[in-house]
């Protein structure tokens, strides 16, 4: 027979199923509330395949910043776009760019800043894989001459996935949800200018 007093276990067992019930609507909130990121992903990039742009629509000018249309085009590795640009804190980070029907080659003009890079270290533009520039980081904010040119085979796929990934003497930062984004930025992106190629020649 158990010597202790009834309102011990009275209140035991209300804590017991005070915590019951709070773990049960955690759960809820987060089933209710949270979103697979793969399929998001996905459906992003099968939203900007039915998005062409024509060779009359270029040149094209677009800024990301909050509230603009062209933030729904970042995909993994950056922060919620805010005034002054969108942050990468996780590279490599993707633009997923519309398909570009257009007989030539596509150039994009990005205007990005850097922030905690050592020197050396270095940022690589690829698409599927294949680098097509790289521009040198660590010394000046901005990156200079942050362009490249994107040969026309792979123009016709949809979508372009522009992938900026740092590459050099960075350790990877890992993701916190509670951090500012500013304590641990890596680039800004601010603007991207998309043109034919050929225009420019």
């Amino acid at each position: 027979m158990s010597t202790d007093p009834a309102w011990r276990r009275y209140t035991l067992f209300a804590l017991l199923l005070l915590l019951g019930l709070m773990y049960l609507a955690a759960v809820n909130h987060f089933r209710r509330h949270s979103r697979n990121f793969l399929d998001t992903e996905a459906q992003r990039r099968a939203e900007i395949a039915q998005w062409p742009l024509a060779p009359r629509s270029l040149p094209q000018h677009w800024v990301f910043s909050a509230g603009r249309e062209e933030t729904r085009l970042l995909g993994a590795g950056w922060w919620p776009a805010e005034a002054d640009g969108t942050n990468l804190i996780h590279s490599p980070g993707h633009v997923l760019l519309p398909l570009f029907l257009l007989p030539g080659d596509l150039r994009l003009e990005l205007s990005l800043d850097a922030y905690r890079l050592p020197p050396g270290t270095a940022i690589s533009a690829r698409v599927d894989g294949q680098e097509l520039a790289r521009w040198p980081a660590g010394t000046e904010r901005r990156i200079a001459d942050a362009s490249l040119v994107v040969p026309a085979a792979r123009v016709r796929r949809a979508p372009i996935d522009l992938e900026l990934q740092i590459v050099g003497a960075l350790q990877p930062l890992p993701y916190d949800p509670f951090t500012r984004p500013q304590h641990k930025r890596l680039l800004v992106l601010r603007e991207l200018r998309i043109s034919a190629a050929a225009a420019q020649q």
